[in-house]
């Protein structure tokens, strides 16, 4: 016969499950994001950032040279909005059962 502390258990064995398998999937989508991120701007800031210009015929966008505002700006950006996506619609509270009763102090 199964006791009411067994089926707890088992209650508290499948919420930290649930909540270790939504971590771990939020955790790979934010290294996705930053790796690719990272590529971009690693590659593209070093295909063009470092090529020899002449300064009369700096493309600008926005005041800066070409190659810092796709390189570092845009990813920079897109990453931002992207996390503010992901953080308002794909991460989620996990219920993590009741709260033992507080022992001791205020501490």
């Amino acid at each position: 016969m199964v006791t009411n502390s067994e089926s707890e258990q088992s209650v508290d064995r499948r919420l930290v499950r649930s909540s270790v398998s939504q971590s771990t999937r939020e955790a790979k989508w934010i290294l996705l994001v930053w790796f690719a991120s990272f590529v971009w701007t690693l590659g593209y800031c070093t295909r063009y950032g470092y090529q020899p210009i002449d300064p009369n015929q700096l493309e600008l966008v926005m005041g800066m040279p070409h190659w810092v505002f796709w390189g570092v700006v845009m990813p920079w950006g897109t990453t931002m909005v992207v996390s503010i996506w992901f953080a308002l619609v794909c991460i989620r509270d996990d219920e993590l059962g009741e709260e033992p009763p507080a022992s001791g102090g205020d501490c």
